[in-house]
């Protein structure tokens, strides 16, 4: 984050999420799985925090940011119930409430404004991007892993690979598609490539990813809407606290 500063809050995953410019960032901390049985039933606690104000979160399992509604966080894990598993969340910052996203068992992205979510859907083969006001499928998109909105919310990426998402190491192809209808915007094949993370958007009009080949070397590359392939960072060995992107944005 430019010109601020981060610290390590909790035992989670270090995540957070953005909004557009001006509205604060979100984070959350203490969000840790649960030790003790009886604490699994009962729930563990962490928190969502915004600024300075911090709201209790009923959590099972840590949640995982991935973008901002109206209301909230849109974020990934399990609340209250261990019945209800794994779904997509909004997650309240003023009182820690959350509510379910409809359709979406693994959240993925939501637009810079919040109307729409990108996620795999149950069965986690397909994915599709679902109204967060109405809970509306707009579009869905089967044997493909949808991921991050474009800054703009014009765009949404998703990968594919010889294994069905999200369980495949890498995927070879990387689309671009419309964030309204869905349309294919742009498709590339990277033989030879594995990604090793979801790719991240660059700007409106190019997208970074890390790619491994088959030899074990990583590098990051830069893809552009035009199909364009780049190489953005020296090629070195793939290890394993190498080249990664965040989780969230």
């Amino acid at each position: 984050m430019t010109g601020g500063s981060a610290s390590r809050l909790g035992c989670g995953t270090p995540s957070f999420v953005v909004g557009v410019a001006g509205v604060p960032a979100y984070w959350l901390s203490d969000s840790c799985r649960a030790a003790d049985p009886q604490r699994l039933v009962e729930g563990d606690t962490g928190r969502l925090v915004e600024g300075s104000t911090r709201a209790a979160t009923t959590a099972v399992l840590a949640f995982t940011p991935v973008g901002r509604v109206s209301d909230g966080v849109v974020a990934y894990g399990a609340s209250g119930s261990l019945t209800v598993g794994n779904a997509a969340y909004v997650l309240q910052a003023d009182d820690g409430a959350s509510r379910l996203v409809s359709h979406v068992e693994v959240p993925r992205g939501a637009t810079p404004f919040g109307d729409l979510v990108a996620g795999l859907a149950p069965g986690l083969t397909d994915s599709l991007v679902v109204e967060t006001g109405t809970g509306e499928v707009r579009w869905r998109l089967p044997d493909w892993s949808l991921g991050r909105f474009s800054p703009a919310g014009r765009y949404v990426v998703g990968i594919r690979s010889g294994q069905p998402p999200p369980l495949g190491r890498g995927g070879d192809e990387v689309g671009v598609f419309d964030a309204a209808t869905g349309h294919d915007v742009m498709q590339r094949a990277l033989p030879g490539l594995l990604l090793d993370s979801l790719p991240v958007w660059e700007d409106d009009d190019s997208l970074l990813l890390v790619a491994e080949d088959r030899a074990g070397r990583q590098a990051i590359i830069r893809l552009g809407l035009d199909g364009t392939v780049t190489r953005a960072t020296p090629v070195g060995r793939a290890v394993l606290s190498g080249y990664r992107f965040a989780a969230t944005p």
